[in-house]
């Protein structure tokens, strides 16, 4: 393990000289590194049995489990709910976590604008079926991950399956979809 964080050094300080160096990592050796050098708050989807959502506990998105807190979170603080359904063994689930769930200024966007929840879909069959069927419905086809913003009644508004993956799609989509458009988001007097 010493001679694998050695070489992460020397390739540290090889980026430091020089700007334009780049590396390309094993995600798991990545992940053990950052852990190492990186002080991480963990999510609520650290109290979770599930591995693919264990396997985000660590994000900066700050993820709910399916469930009664983040369905009353949205309602009191009148948010949609950004629902994302994927499996531990998914290649394109693992891809856009590392591209858009570990990217600071996407979890931030997130945060602040609706309640993220995540959901394993060998674990809840029945909410990928009901998603899985709007996004084949609306979209015609369908896979995973899903992406799906609800309104805090959980009925939803908009599906995508793999989100781009470039801040700068996310927050484009969020700036011509202000989420004041939505009549559900309005206050009521």
């Amino acid at each position: 393990m010493n001679k694998i964080f050695n070489s992460f050094s020397f390739l540290r300080r090889q980026q430091n000289r020089s700007t334009t160096f780049t590396f390309t990592l094993n995600n798991s050796l990545y992940r053990r590194y950052y852990m190492q050098t990186q002080i991480l708050k963990e999510n609520r989807l650290a109290k979770e049995k599930s591995p693919y959502l264990l396997q985000h506990k660590d994000n900066p998105v700050d993820w709910y489990p399916w469930g009664k807190e983040a369905f009353s979170k949205a309602k009191s603080e009148n948010k949609p709910i950004f629902l994302s359904v994927g499996y531990s063994t998914c290649h394109w689930c693992h891809v856009m976590e590392h591209e858009s769930f570990e990217d600071k200024e996407i979890a931030e966007i997130l945060n602040n604008t609706t309640v993220p929840v995540k959901v394993d879909r060998e674990e809840r069959p029945d909410v990928d079926r009901i998603y899985m069927t709007y996004l084949q419905a609306s979209q015609g086809g369908g896979g995973w991950p899903l992406s799906v913003w609800l309104t805090p009644d959980l009925k939803p508004f908009f599906c995508r399956h793999l989100f781009p993956t470039s801040c700068s799609v996310w927050k484009t989509w969020f700036q011509r979809n202000s989420l004041k458009n939505f009549s559900f988001m309005e206050k009521s007097s």
